[in-house]
């Protein structure tokens, strides 16, 4: 049943009866007195397991464009005296869905160190996917 409903759900449901039917019996459900029985079910289930859906898969949105702008912070109202640079970052992101064609802007800050930080993980992750990609032993630790 699991199955059934993460694959409506995957395939954007279908709308009209008869789809649903031959959605049913194309995933193993033949006896039509069932599909009768689970066509309710499954459009009352389908949208909530779509929401989840979009949240944990793994089609990730793709950085389009990145602006940046370095601060020389003196002081703040929480940290008291600063004397330090700060960056504030702007990314904007692609949605890899189709049915969003807009921009998601994600914005940070972050110190010189922690920009240095961020810098060598993505060079670091962009080194181990182009080892998976030649077939070279991955340097990355996993447990046992």
């Amino acid at each position: 049943m699991c199955t059934i409903v993460a694959t409506c759900a995957r395939d954007g449901g279908v709308q009209t009866r008869a789809e649903q039917r031959h959605q049913l019996y194309v995933l193993g459900v033949e006896d039509n007195e069932l599909q009768l029985k689970l066509a309710p079910v499954i459009a009352a289930v389908v949208p909530r397991v779509r929401r989840v859906l979009e949240t944990t898969n793994f089609d990730f949105a793709q950085v389009v464009d990145v602006s940046w702008r370095l601060d020389y912070v003196l002081r703040s109202s929480g940290a008291g005296s600063v004397h330090e640079p700060l960056y504030f970052v702007q990314l904007q992101l692609q949605s890899p869905r189709a049915d969003d064609s807009g921009l998601q802007t994600v914005k940070f800050t972050c110190s010189v160190e922690e920009l240095r930080v961020l810098v060598y993980r993505i060079q670091e992750a962009a080194n181990e996917v182009e080892k998976l990609v030649t077939g070279a032993p991955s340097q990355l630790r996993t447990s046992a």
